[in-house]
């Protein structure tokens, strides 16, 4: 709990949503700033690089962190994270509140600070609880949909190892998804609706990283 309430994961995933609200108004290109003097349009024109800048730092961050995805087309409105615009706002009011402010406070003092993970008799994906015993797991308590093939990993194996890492792997993409493992050849569907939902992606050579597997051994034609 103690760690939510500093989490930096929340702080960036707010300023990147705050700043790609600020941004399209500030477009140089835009009807209302075309018709400023020209002092004003360098001023403008200045803000809007310097945000755009700021949102693309913030964004490739979250992405580094496995928290955010890049979205197709680019750019510093192209940037998501698991953690939504309505999730960020209300922890930081809530936290930053004298209620909330009071209910940490009260919690330290009993000596209560919840922790990630599984509980006792172990981790229940379905609740998003870990089965892992690393509460930094990058797969702990995560929706994860696979797509594609993965070379000699089969899916069923890749599933397995996901679901001991905390994970829930189920079939199709939602709003509630919080990742897509891309394999060779993956299903234009799940690619698409991940696009719409904002769902981190991950390649087979990060699943590989992540896992602890070999890198995939390029297949070699016999004359």
């Amino acid at each position: 709990l103690t760690d939510l309430v500093s989490s930096q994961i929340v702080a960036d995933a707010l300023r990147l949503y705050e700043l790609q609200a600020k941004i399209p108004a500030l477009s140089p290109n835009s009807r209302e700033n075309r018709a400023l003097g020209i002092a004003a349009r360098v001023a403008v024109a200045e803000e809007h690089s310097r945000l755009c800048d700021e949102a693309e730092r913030i964004g490739e961050s979250l992405v580094l962190r496995g928290v955010g995805t890049r979205l197709k087309g680019g750019g510093p409105l192209s940037y998501s994270c698991m953690v939504k615009p309505e999730a960020a706002k209300a922890l930081v009011q809530y936290f930053a509140s004298e209620d909330g402010k009071a209910f940490i406070a009260s919690a330290t003092a009993l000596g209560i600070d919840p922790q990630g993970g599984a509980g006792e008799g172990g981790g229940d994906a379905s609740r998003g609880l870990s089965a892992s015993d690393d509460p930094d797991d990058q797969f702990a308590g995560r929706t994860v949909v696979i797509t594609g093939s993965f070379g000699d990993l089969k899916r069923k194996d890749i599933e397995a190892m996901l679901s001991k890492r905390g994970a829930k792997v189920v079939a199709s993409v939602s709003g509630s998804t919080g990742l897509l493992v891309v394999g060779d050849k993956p299903g234009s569907d799940k690619t698409r609706a991940a696009r719409e939902h904002g769902v981190a992606t991950m390649t087979e050579e990060a699943l590989r990283d992540a896992l602890g597997l070999p890198r995939r051994i390029a297949q070699e034609t016999l004359f």
